[in-house]
């Protein structure tokens, strides 16, 4: 599902508006290519609303490090020139995650190239690991398999993202992509910090 989120009461006094979310097929039923063209063509749609609009000005989208690491170069830090390899992705993930990443990496392509076209302001947000309650039926947040993503992984804080959302919806000369991180947290050292600010959560 693509959500749009309007500062203000409709489309036609907005001057920007936030995209968030791209669909994620946990249950792994659908091709790489269903995924990949759902995601671009939602949000496409979005911005050609925004266009037809005449008054949205900019839009932030919401990419993720998966359109930004993948791409096979062992570096400890990466910059908002790089981008994912698809080819890389298909060689190296499993069906679950090579089809999420690869939308997400060819849907912020596809929506900075469509504002540098039609001269519509597009800015990506891409933060790393963002852990938050899913209420999927089919996904695997809380599986034990799954812990091993959450070792050693770049983490920020969901209240982090949005307030860099508002920032660069506000800030008069923000453009192009942004990288969003706080720091590397390892699956101890988020128990430690998760049981002292939830006691009550202890077993």
């Amino acid at each position: 599902m693509q959500i749009l989120v309007i500062p203000t009461v409709s489309m036609q006094s907005s001057r920007e508006a936030k995209e968030c979310s791209t669909p994620a097929d946990f249950g792994n039923e659908e091709p790489e290519e269903i995924v990949t063209e759902r995601a671009i063509s939602g949000t496409l749609g979005i911005l050609k609303s925004c266009l037809k609009s005449k008054t949205v000005k900019r839009v932030v989208y919401t990419s993720g490090a998966s359109g930004v690491v993948f791409n096979g170069q062992d570096l400890d830090m990466l910059d908002e020139s790089f981008w994912s390899d698809v080819d890389f992705i298909r060689g190296k993930l499993t069906p679950i995650l090579s089809s999420y990443m690869i939308s997400k990496t060819w849907t912020e392509w596809a929506a900075l190239e469509f504002g540098a076209q039609h001269g519509l302001e597009v800015v990506t947000v891409i933060p790393s690991f963002v852990n938050v309650l899913s209420y999927a039926p089919n996904s695997q947040c809380g599986e034990q398999h799954a812990y091993r993503a959450l070792l050693n992984t770049p983490m920020v804080h969901v209240d982090d993202v949005s307030g860099a959302h508002i920032f660069l919806l506000e800030y008069p000369d923000a453009k192009g992509r942004y990288n969003f991180s706080s720091y590397r947290m390892s699956l101890q050292k988020m128990s430690e910090f998760l049981s002292a600010k939830y006691p009550v959560f202890q077993h």
